[in-house]
């Protein structure tokens, strides 16, 4: 079965999003070099990816949890699917890395009891993979978002999604935490409110939509170049919520209903965009290997252009094989191990669970209609 016409552009975007990200570490590696040529601005703006793919998450679980035709799930089953689509594939990684700091080739990691369990649940502070910060925030918006489906309401949901999080980093500005109080897990609340904006981003022309969207990523590429931060991994706080956060929200808006590029191209960015959480994690170890190639003498001095495009290459193979022969097959022997599972907790949400209102049907109509179905 395709994907939904809503998802063609989102997937696309999720491609792009981590192929930003890839780029912002090549050139960020190429900037300790001799044949650095990348400005600040440049280096920095890839970053950006991040935002999108936040925004992204908050509209897709709510797209895919309370959209047309979904049936209502419950907190566990929720969490418990993400927790599979994330954490599998992620542990691989994990032990890669560990298997490459125990011979010797990460001597600069920092590996005690505590990094690694941190490391291993995604727990903030671990830092063995450094691009799994974000994973961290991704598990907290999952955590907070399963939560809250104990309402079983969609609206309610969002509301107590939105509440705990602005509390949460109320108190963690508070407390000086510096894990809640960093502005950007707000970005999936932008999401979730994107998915009731749809009519009325849908309601726009497509050419305008996209036209909007081609605006809001130029000013994103350039927001480093006028916006202060103080190191290339990216704008920080409410600088970065304001000059990223919502460029991201307006982009994955113009992305809506977007349909598939035809030919090759069209089933290289889908396939891109299904390859986005493997490069990303991936692409870590091409840019351990680039390091030590600019160790060298003879390549660190010479012009790293060709060199960036090289690796950008290589990091988008390792993706999209790691997501082909690895990732996947965890995906599915995963699926297999839990559909009995899946099939009697969806056998009791079909008996226990009233329609949403606000999808059009009255209490009395669901009622009714679980009579007539004889549930």
């Amino acid at each position: 079965m395709g994907k939904p016409q809503e998802l063609y552009g989102i997937q696309m975007l999720r491609g792009m999003a981590a192929l930003s990200v890839v780029i912002h570490h090549a050139l960020e590696m190429s900037n300790g070099s001799a044949g650095r040529f990348s400005p600040d601005w440049l280096t920095t703006c890839g970053a950006f990816g991040v935002d999108i793919f936040f925004v992204i998450s908050g509209f897709i679980m709510m797209y895919t949890t309370f959209g047309p035709a979904r049936p209502l799930t419950s907190p566990y089953p929720f969490f418990r699917n993400r927790a599979l689509r994330i954490y599998p594939f992620y542990w691989f990684c994990l032990v890669t890395m560990l298997a490459l700091w125990g011979v010797g080739f990460m001597k600069s990691l920092d590996v005690t009891l505590s990094t690694f369990w941190r490391s291993a649940i995604l727990f903030p502070g671990g830092g063995i993979i450094n691009v799994a910060w974000t994973l961290s925030y991704e598990m907290l918006f999952y955590l907070v978002f399963a939560a809250s489906l104990f309402f079983r309401s969609a609206r309610l949901t969002t509301y107590s999604t939105i509440l705990v999080l602005s509390l949460s980093l109320v108190g963690g500005t508070v407390a000086k935490n510096e894990f809640l109080a960093n502005p950007i897990m707000l970005e999936f609340c932008f999401g979730m409110l994107l998915f009731y904006c749809q009519p009325i981003v849908l309601a726009s022309a497509a050419q305008r939509r996209f036209l909007v969207g081609v605006a809001a990523a130029i000013f994103a590429m350039f927001a480093p170049y006028i916006v202060a931060h103080s190191s290339t991994a990216g704008l920080e706080g409410w600088n970065r919520v304001i000059a990223w956060g919502i460029p991201a929200l307006i982009i994955v808006a113009a992305c809506l209903k977007l349909d598939s590029a035809s030919g090759q191209l069209g089933g290289a960015l889908i396939e891109l965009g299904d390859a986005s959480y493997s490069m990303y994690l991936t692409h870590v170890f091409c840019m351990i290997a680039y390091g030590k190639i600019l160790k060298t003498n003879t390549f660190g001095s010479m012009n790293q252009i060709p060199f960036i495009l090289i690796v950008t290459f290589v990091c988008i193979i390792v993706g999209v094989m790691a997501r082909r022969y690895i990732e996947k097959p965890i995906d599915v022997l995963l699926k297999r191990l839990s559909s009995q599972e899946n099939t009697k907790l969806a056998s009791t949400e079909l008996r226990l669970a009233p329609v949403a209102p606000w999808r059009g049907h009255s209490a009395q109509g669901s009622e009714a209609a679980a009579r007539k179905d004889g549930r």
